[in-house]
């Protein structure tokens, strides 16, 4: 009787041992996941070296897309330096109230490229749109030009456009 205690005792103790030991993991891999914190005014010189990483950004709310609400803008200091957010899977829509409002938001950052094929498929869905004479039609080839001409004159052949692709938010009580 003894010796069957002391078995159930032993493998009743390795059980608990194996449950410590995921919880253990799950705490390590949610350590060694690391984050990026940036602010909205650098977040245009380091895009580039953060695609594809998970980083947070406080900023403040300039506005919502007012259709369906899966874009948020925001700004640091400097309100010339606006980082785009889109709604990621966990987020159904961002709020409208927010505007005006501080937020810290995590999520991946995202690189569009525009290079010359894209350009080209652009020209030819406006071109099978719309007539010449529309003005859609001449904003959207304007458009188009000032691309290529950009390309052209920093020697490149994409132009890139970073957003972060929002995975959760919530707004800032700021001290008054």
């Amino acid at each position: 009787i003894i010796g069957l205690v002391v078995m159930m005792l032993a493998f009743a103790s390795c059980g608990n041992q194996s449950s410590k030991k995921e919880v253990n993991k799950e705490e390590l891999i949610e350590k060694t996941v690391d984050v990026v914190r940036i602010s909205p005014d650098e977040f245009a010189d380091k895009a580039a070296s953060l695609v594809g990483k998970q980083i947070e950004i406080t900023g403040t709310v300039d506005h919502t897309c007012k259709h369906g609400g899966k874009k948020m803008v925001i700004y640091g200091k400097n309100a010339d330096k606006m980082v785009k957010l889109m709604a990621g899977e966990s987020i159904d829509k961002f709020d409208s109230e927010l505007e005006g409002q501080k937020v810290v938001a995590r999520g991946v950052v995202n690189e569009f490229r525009v290079d010359e094929e894209y350009l080209q498929n652009w020209e030819k869905e406006v071109a099978d749109h719309h007539g010449e004479n529309d003005e859609e039609y001449k904003e959207d080839m304007e458009q188009i030009a000032h691309y290529r001409a950009k390309m052209k004159a920093d020697s490149t052949d994409h132009i890139s456009f970073y957003s972060i692709m929002c995975e959760s938010y919530k707004p800032i009580e700021e001290n008054k």
